[in-house]
C-alpha cells in the first residue's frame, strides 16, 4: 500500500510541477517603455540585461544613432539612441535606461522612459503590436533591430565608422 501512496504522491506533485512549467511557458514577459511619446515593449527573453544608464563617452561617428561608449559589467559597449534607431525624435530627457543585447558583441540601447514590467499570454503577441493595459504598444523585435543596425554599419563603410 505505501508504494501505491508514494506513486500517487509523485504523480500528484509532477502534475503541479508540469502545470506550473507549462503556464510559465505560455507567458510572455515584457518591458514597457515610451520613446518620443509612443508606447513600446521589449520581449524580456530577447535582451541580456536591463540597467540604469551609465556615463556615455561621446564618439565622433557618422553611424546613425551611436551616442558613444559606456562601461557595463566591466566591458565597453557602444550605446545607441533607441529613438534614433526607431526613426523617432529624441526625447527631451537624457537617457536613463540601457537595454543590453547582441550576444557576443553586445550593444546598449538607451532610452529615457521606462514604464514597467508586465506579463501577458503569448497568444497576445500578434504581429508588431500588443495590447497592454488596454493600450497598444509597438513590440520591438531585438533580432530585427540588430540586423538593421548591422546592415547600416556595413553600408556605412569603414571610413564612416
Amino acid at each position: 500500500m505505501s508504494e501505491r501512496v508514494i506513486a500517487l504522491r509523485h504523480a500528484f506533485d509532477e502534475a503541479f510541477r508540469r502545470a506550473a512549467h507549462e503556464l510559465a511557458d505560455d507567458r510572455a514577459r515584457l518591458l514597457r517603455l515610451r520613446v518620443g511619446g509612443d508606447a513600446y515593449a521589449f520581449r524580456l527573453d530577447e535582451i541580456a540585461s536591463f540597467a540604469a544608464a551609465r556615463r556615455i563617452v561621446p564618439l565622433a561617428s557618422a553611424v546613425p544613432g551611436l551616442l558613444g561608449l559606456a562601461g557595463l559589467r566591466g566591458t565597453l559597449v557602444p550605446v545607441y539612441s533607441l529613438a534614433a534607431l526607431l526613426g523617432r525624435a529624441a526625447d527631451d530627457e537624457a537617457p536613463r535606461w540601457f537595454v543590453l543585447c547582441g550576444g557576443a558583441e553586445p550593444v546598449a540601447l538607451a532610452f529615457a522612459r521606462f514604464e514597467g514590467y508586465v506579463e501577458t499570454a503569448r497568444g497576445e503577441l500578434r504581429g508588431s503590436v500588443v495590447q497592454l493595459d488596454r493600450r497598444p504598444h509597438t513590440l520591438i523585435s531585438i533580432p530585427t533591430l540588430l540586423a538593421s543596425m548591422s546592415a547600416s554599419l556595413v553600408s556605412a563603410g569603414p571610413q564612416e565608422r
